[in-house]
């Protein structure tokens, strides 16, 4: 149930932080290091007004969502 709950509340954040409309911008790299072809995806909020984007993968790991994992 655990999970649950966490995953519950990770979607809750993203959708408090993305609502639908939200302009954003995402970048794909193939996994090299699965053997199944996946790809990871990188998302940012798009600002014009503002010279950097929002990095939600950022946003996710200093509210405690999520981890950072390199990847080749």
């Amino acid at each position: 149930m655990y999970q649950l709950e966490v995953g519950l509340a990770a979607k809750a954040f993203l959708e408090d932080l993305l609502p639908v409309g939200t302009p954003t911008e995402v970048y794909t790299r193939k996994d090299r290091e699965a053997g199944w072809g996946r790809y990871v995806g990188e998302v940012y909020v798009v600002d014009p007004e503002d010279e950097f984007d929002l990095s939600i993968s950022d946003e996710m790991v200093e509210a405690g969502h999520a981890r950072y994992k390199t990847y080749d």
